[in-house]
Formats: C-alpha cells, sequence, structure tokens
C-alpha cells in the first residue's frame, strides 16, 4: 500500500461512470507515480542538488560527479514537503542548488523544528547585574565623561580606566566600599596630568578643563542646586559632568543637563544602549525625601573646553 499527499485537493468524491480498463502490459507504476516523490498528482519540476555521496532520489534522477568529490543530482518531481521531510535527515550532506522555493520551505522547516525542539530558558532567580557587585563606577564615570569629551585615548596610547584605579589606594577594599568625592578628585587629576602629556608630546592644545562647582560652597538648599546647575550647563564651553548620587544607591555618572531632565551616560542594567533619561522632578538634592533619586548636593564634577 502507498501513502501519500493529496495535495490542493478540497475534496473527493467517487465517480459513477464506468472506465474501460487498460490492458496491464500499457500500465507501469513509475510512470504514473514519477512526476510526485509521495505526493499525488503535484506538478511536476526540475530539482537540483548537490550531495556527498551517490544516493537513489528519483528513478529520473541525473548525476553529475563534480571535482571535488561532490555530486550533483538532477530529477524532475513534486511533493516540495515530501523532499524536504528527507532532506532534514540529510543534515549538512546535501545541498539544494535549485529551485530556490525549495531551499526556502526547508530553512521554514528546519527553523520550526528548531524553535519547538529548544530547551525552555531557566528563569534568572535575582541575578546580579554585571557591575552591580563592585564599587567601580567612579572609574567608569570618568571614562564615559571623557568619551562625552571626544577624547580617543587610544589613539593617544593612554587607558583612562587604568590610570584612574591606578590613581587611588585601598585595593581591594575599593572594590565593595566604592570610590568618594576624594578619590574622584585624584584620579581626575591623574587623567588630567596623562591626557595633557600626551596632547603636548603631539605638540597640540590640551582641549579639556575639570572643576568643582560646589566642592567648597555647595548649595544650601534643593531649588539653588538646581538654579546653579542650571547657570552652569547654559554656558558654551559645558561639555559634560559628573554626579554623586546617594538614592536609591551611592552612585557615580556622567550625565549632561537638558531643560527638565539629566541625561545619563551610565552602564547600569536600567540603561537603554548607556543612555537613560531621568527628570529632574524625580531628583532631590540634598537630606533623603519622598523622591526616587536624591544626589549629593556637594559632589558635582563639570567638564568645560579649555
Amino acid at each position: 500500500m502507498t501513502c501519500g499527499r493529496y495535495p490542493r485537493r478540497a475534496a473527493i468524491h467517487p465517480l459513477t461512470l464506468w472506465l474501460q480498463a487498460r490492458p496491464a502490459t500499457e500500465f507501469d507504476r513509475k510512470d504514473l507515480s514519477g512526476p510526485a516523490l509521495r505526493t499525488f498528482f503535484r506538478i511536476a519540476e526540475l530539482w537540483s542538488l548537490s550531495v556527498n555521496r551517490a544516493f537513489l532520489f528519483h528513478p529520473s534522477q541525473s548525476v553529475l560527479e563534480n571535482a571535488d568529490g561532490t555530486l550533483t543530482v538532477h530529477f524532475t518531481a513534486g511533493g516540495i514537503d515530501e523532499l524536504c521531510w528527507h532532506l532534514v535527515t540529510w543534515g549538512n550532506r546535501v545541498t539544494i542548488e535549485q529551485p530556490a522555493h525549495l531551499r526556502q520551505r526547508l530553512a521554514a522547516i528546519c527553523a520550526g523544528l528548531a524553535e519547538h525542539r529548544r530547551p525552555e530558558r531557566r528563569k534568572s532567580r535575582n541575578m546580579a547585574y554585571q557591575g552591580s557587585l563592585d564599587g567601580l563606577c567612579g572609574p567608569y564615570a570618568i571614562v564615559n565623561a571623557y568619551r562625552q569629551c571626544d577624547i580617543e585615548e587610544k589613539r593617544l596610547g593612554k587607558d583612562i580606566f587604568a590610570i584612574s584605579c591606578l590613581a587611588i589606594e585601598g585595593w581591594p577594599q575599593i572594590l565593595w566600599d566604592g570610590t568618594s568625592f576624594r578619590d574622584m578628585r585624584k584620579m581626575l587629576k591623574s587623567c588630567q596630568n596623562a591626557l595633557q602629556s600626551a596632547y603636548e608630546e603631539a605638540d597640540c592644545e590640551y582641549p579639556i578643563k575639570v572643576t568643582y562647582p560646589f566642592w567648597k560652597k555647595p548649595p544650601r538648599t534643593n531649588k539653588e542646586y538646581w538654579k546653579r546647575l542650571g547657570e552652569i550647563f547654559c554656558r558654551n564651553d559645558v561639555l559634560c559632568g559628573i554626579i554623586g548620587m546617594e538614592h536609591p544607591s551611592e552612585h557615580w555618572f556622567a550625565f549632561d543637563k537638558k531643560e527638565k531632565t539629566l541625561t545619563a551616560f551610565d552602564s547600569t542594567h536600567h540603561t537603554d544602549g548607556g543612555m537613560r533619561r531621568i527628570a529632574i522632578k524625580d531628583i532631590h538634592a540634598g537630606v533623603h525625601e519622598k523622591k526616587k533619586y536624591v544626589v549629593n548636593r556637594r559632589e558635582l564634577i563639570v567638564f568645560r573646553s579649555a
């Protein structure tokens, strides 16, 4: 008994007509089923495959031996799904030369199989985000700030992250304790000296100046903080800044100020491509209040063009 599909057939109806039987000598089962590959009466088309060993795909096939030892097999048949089902068992040992829609159909079947057999992914169980267990946000903020200033450290042969880390003491304790405002100033002093020397060696003028506008005279209120910060960032020579956050966690990040938002250039899991926007109305400068974020009024670093 031969089993197969009847593609594009909506229904099968019995005939009441009497048909005259052909002599058995004129009937050839191969001629009847030849155009189909386990598919009955599908329009036949020419298929071409490259395989790495001899195999009888179809009685009508012709075989061409290639110089690399593979075989190219041509045959005419129908039943695209049936051939794809068979080709799946060959894995990467067979290549479909033509037609293109046969390749596409096989790719779709394989993609469906891969998705169906994909193992269920284990749910993350409070996984620690990379960087969330160390206190190196200070050096990262410095690197991100210089990059916002278009400092090309690779061209200068300087590693700003390494210069920053080597400038401070207290290792390895600093890995979990983090960096203080004093540490930030020490790291930036070393970076400024190293970068200025590199520019001088290249016979260029170093273009960046780093200042600490609230260090010795911090704003007394939240309102004064944002007023003075707005005045600073209205200047044309201001490129970006670094701010010290105290809530929801102690954190340093590089930023640029817009009218109603801070654009943070950060590397935490809260960011999209290393950048996030924080509404100023959600930030309080000073003692913790019922705001989403709290920043230290004294800990502001500003990068200017010299």
